[in-house]
This record gives structure tokens, sequence and C-alpha cells, in this order.
């Protein structure tokens, strides 16, 4: 076996949950960087006399809500049409691993460095640890730059009797309460003429569901409209995106820009606190740091460390998959000349997608036209290469070809119709260039335009005048191509402005 020669002891850890104040299980797992436990400890026997120190920490899951329809960050996404009032089942369905990590104490640190094990008890302050991990699925710990970190598969634990249409009306999506202990809501909060200020908490006790909660927070209640707007009068704690806050009106304010109907400018935010314990263990018998000289004549793979997942949607920005290689490795043996043996490695590639794109005019008056152009590169790259005989080195290319998004619209909102014809809300943009790895997309030649210009029309109803000017937003959707069945999607948020209408170039409203 391996050793594992940063520190002169080990660390190891046991996972319990308590399920009721007279009984509890132990879950054990398997380290991903030592390959294994050498002794793990219950709650029964771990004696105070030997408690080092217990750490209280609180790991957090944010998701925002995305125009594609699902609740996410880079590494979760919970879809609109998914289950949400059972937390087993979503768990499930959306099976995401995530990387908790904490500092790992200076104390337990010299204690490692003295040679000793060292053990640990995991629990959740007071909450049964199944309540918010999946623990079917297990923890994996590890030590790693200075670190304690354990992977494990969250629980997102919704309200199951509230939503927000109990109180706002006018909603086009649903939204989801999180309640105490698990988490609360979150809002991107915006002024009222279109400027980002930063972001405030929600609050909801669905014991007491018109519990508004203290000043600063945001009770569902206080939403008056799908616009997003908040009663008059309040004061609203706004944390902004460089770490400091201010104390915001909210007469001026309101939760997003008119996306709140669609559950725009708004998040989930989760809770997992952790109580870490740490036992002093016994002396370790010194390590061998390297396999003996004579070759073994039975040679096994060791246990291989768990791939980083692949991707189980069906569009990204980001694309990653795995693919498997071998080769056959010979060593001598002394009793029976030489073993041949199959060496398995695994290869994870990632490709990435990014876009540049440009809006012309940005500020025009409705009935006339802007135009949008936009470029898209992927870039492949491998991103970790397991297997436990013998180096394959860095140099593998992927088998699979990753290809540059094939397709790209532009979603206004709205249609408009004239004489000849009818725009729709989805606008088509035309592949001008194209090759693997970059697409290059232009406006099209709109078929209502009398000249056959490039061009999207603005309906001439959008809001904005000379002396108030309005921001009306759009969308712009870039997909296709991918590998590994699949393909691309990234939405860009837009805007344009409008100062006017085209009546006013006539001199008539009419």
């Amino acid at each position: 076996m391996r050793k594992f020669k940063t520190y002169g002891g080990r660390l190891f850890a046991l996972l319990f949950v308590l399920y009721t104040v007279f009984s509890s299980i132990t879950v054990s797992a398997k380290s991903n960087a030592w390959e294994q436990w050498q002794s793990v400890i219950t709650e029964e026997n771990a004696s105070d006399e030997n408690l080092l120190m217990s750490v209280r920490n609180t790991f957090a899951i944010e998701l925002w809500h995305y125009s594609g329809g699902y609740w996410g960050n880079n590494f979760v996404k919970i879809y609109d049409s998914q289950v949400f009032d059972d937390p087993d089942e979503l768990a499930d369905a959306v099976n995401a691993v995530m990387d908790f990590e904490m500092p790992l104490p200076q104390e337990i640190v010299n204690v490692l460095n003295d040679g000793y094990n060292v053990d640990v008890v995991l629990s959740a302050n007071g909450i049964p640890l199944y309540q918010i991990f999946n623990i079917n699925k297990g923890f994996t710990f590890k030590y790693e730059n200075g670190n304690l970190v354990f992977k494990a598969y969250p629980k997102f634990n919704f309200s199951t009797d509230y939503k927000y249409n109990n109180f706002v009306s006018g909603l086009s999506k649903q939204i989801p309460f999180v309640v105490a202990p698990y988490g609360y809501n979150r809002y991107a909060m915006w002024t009222r003429n279109g400027s980002s200020v930063g972001a405030a908490n929600g609050y909801f006790n669905p014991d007491n569901p018109y519990d508004i909660g203290s000043e600063g927070i945001i009770h569902p209640s206080q939403i008056i409209n799908n616009i997003g707007h908040l009663q008059n009068g309040l004061n609203i704690y706004v944390d902004r995106e460089n770490g400091t806050h201010e104390w915001k009106s909210s007469n001026n304010i309101a939760v997003g820009y008119k996306t709140f109907a669609n559950a725009g400018a708004v998040a989930v935010h989760f809770d997992y606190p952790v109580t870490l314990s740490f036992y002093k263990g016994g002396k370790m018998p010194d390590e061998q740091e390297d396999e003996p000289d004579e070759p073994e004549c039975n040679h096994e793979e060791p246990n291989q460390p768990k791939l980083p997942e692949e991707n189980t949607e069906n569009c990204g920005e980001v694309i990653r998959w795995t693919e498997k290689d071998s080769h056959t490795i010979t060593k001598p043996c002394a009793r029976h000349g030489s073993h041949s043996y199959t060496c398995n490695h695994s290869f994870v590639y990632e490709t990435s997608l990014t876009t540049n794109h440009l809006v012309s005019p940005r500020t025009l008056k409705s009935g006339y036209g802007f135009e949008v152009e936009a470029s898209s590169m992927i870039t492949t790259r491998l991103v970790s290469h397991t297997g436990g005989c013998s180096s394959w080195g860095s140099d593998r290319s992927a088998e699979k070809t990753p290809q540059a998004p094939t397709k790209a619209e532009v979603r206004l909102g709205y249609t408009v119709t004239n004489i000849i014809g009818t725009q729709g809300s989805t606008v088509a943009l035309e592949r001008s260039s194209n090759n693997t790895t970059s697409t290059t997309f232009i406006t099209a030649q709109n078929p209502i335009s009398v000249l056959g210009a490039r061009t999207i029309f603005t309906d001439v109803a959008l809001p904005g005048t000379a002396e108030a000017p309005a921001v009306n937003n759009f969308e712009i959707y870039i997909y296709g191509g991918g590998v590994n069945g699949v393909e691309f999607c990234k939405t860009i948020h837009e805007s344009i402005t409008i100062n006017g209408s085209m009546y006013d170039d006539d001199g008539t409203t009419s």
C-alpha cells in the first residue's frame, strides 16, 4: 500500500448519524488521500480524555435562478420541473457532489507531525446528518494544502406547504422557499431604473408564515407585485459585491429589474452546519516510503480515486467527459521470470465555451432596428489522468473532437408586425463562418424589411422617451455543437435603451 509522507501521522474519520436520542449508526468512508481507513472509532468509545478539540463550521451553497429554467451554480442544477417537496427524491435526481473545505487547526497538524493518528467525529450541530446530506452515498475525507476537505452529497430542503405565489400574484415561474434551519432565500437588488446595488436576505418561517422577521431582511409579503417592487418605508440591508454593505430605502429599490415574475434575481441559499471533533489516536509505526526492490509476482491495481463528475445535463458552457485507455506492463519476477498485466487509465477532458458579442446601436428609437454579432470559441484541455500501475504522461489527445456551437438566436419577448409580415419573438442569427473550434454569427436579412436589411426591428410600443429613456432587456442564446452527446449552450443577457419613438421623426404621434 502506498504511504502518505507529508506528515508522520494520519487522519481518520468516523461519520455518525443520530437518528433518535437513544440510538446511533456509524458510517465509515474510504479516503482518497490515504487509500483506506486504518481504524475507526465510535461515538461510544470516543474518550473525552483523548479529545483534542472541536470545531464548528457552517458551509453554504447558493443557487441563483437562470433563464434556462434552473437554479444552479458551477456544480449544481435544480430544474424548475423537478420535485422540490421531497428532499430525498430531489437529492437523488440532482446527484451533486460538493467539496466542503476548512483549514485544519494548527494543534491538529502538530499532533500529526508528532506521528500520531487523529480520529474525526462529524456531527451536524443538532440537526440529524441525514437531513442535510445524502449519507447513503458516503463521504470522502482528505488533507490538502493545509485544509481538511470532505466530499459529500448535499440535500436541498424546501418548504412543502408554501410557495411565493401564496403571497405575490402574477408569477410565471414557481419560486420555492428555503426554510430555517436549512437556509433562506436571497435577492439581487436593483434600483427601479435598472442599476444593480447588491443583494439582500429573505426570511420565511413556515410555522408562522406571516412573521416578517427582523428589520433589513425581506419577507415575501413585503414584495407587492411581480415586478419585484417592495412596500414603501422599509429599510433593507444590502450586501455589496466588494464586501461592504449599506442600508437602502425600499422606496428606491426592487428585487431585480423586471425579471422577478420569471424567478429572476432570486437565489436559494442552503446552510450545512457541522461540528468536527478531533481525537488523539495511537502512535503510528515508521512508514515505508517506497515499494520493495523485489517486485511482487501478483500485480493488482490499487484503488482508483473517484473521477470528476461528467455532464448529466443536455447542454452547458463547460462539457466534461471521460475516456478510458490501457497498455501492457511487463515486470520481472524472481520465481517466474516475468509477468505481464494490463494497466488501465482514465482521462477526463473538458471543453469550455467563451463568447464575444456586439450590439449596435445600443440607444435608438422604438420601431427602428439594431444588429447583433456574436463569436464563439471553444478550448479543450486534459483535466485529470488516473492510472495506478505506470505513468502514461500528459500528452494524450482526446479521441472525441468537440465542435463549436452551430446556432444562435436573439430572444426579444415581443413580436413586430408590418404590412409584409411578422417578426417573431425569437430571431435566428446567421452563421457567417465556422470551423471545429469557432463560429461567427451575424444578423440575418429581415424578411419583413422592405430593403432586406440585416436588422432586428424593435416594437414601437417599447417604453422610453427622450426625457425618460428606458432600458429594454433581451437575450442572445448560443447553442449546438458539443461533444459526447452534450451540446453547448450559453445565455447572454443584453439590453438596448429606447429614447423615443420612430413617430417622433414624422412629427406625429399617430
